[in-house]
């Protein structure tokens, strides 16, 4: 392969104005051959009594998933990676 003339390409992400951030407290994660979701959500506490007795009774709390991120496995790998990195050098800083 003729590497002559080329140029490595940095990409650079960026947040558009009118997109706003996300906040999550819950992660949900599943995996094919292929690719990894993941759905992002934000549990809120019950609003009332009623809310607790159904959540007791039912065994289960449903909450709208905000945003699902679909990655193929290639990519899932390198953010574990990524992330490892990002934590261990900002260990003690967020504890």
């Amino acid at each position: 392969m003729d590497t002559k003339g080329k140029q490595n390409i940095k990409i650079e992400a960026y947040r558009k104005e009118d997109l706003k951030r996300i906040f999550s407290n819950y992660v949900e994660v599943s995996t094919t051959e292929i690719d990894v979701s993941i759905r992002f959500a934000d549990v809120k506490p019950p609003r009332n009594k009623n809310d607790v007795e159904k959540a007791q009774k039912e065994g289960v709390i449903k909450v709208p998933v905000d945003i699902e991120v679909v990655i193929p496995l290639s990519i899932a790998k390198e953010l574990t990676k990524i992330l490892r990195t990002h934590l261990e050098v900002n260990k003690g800083k967020n504890e």
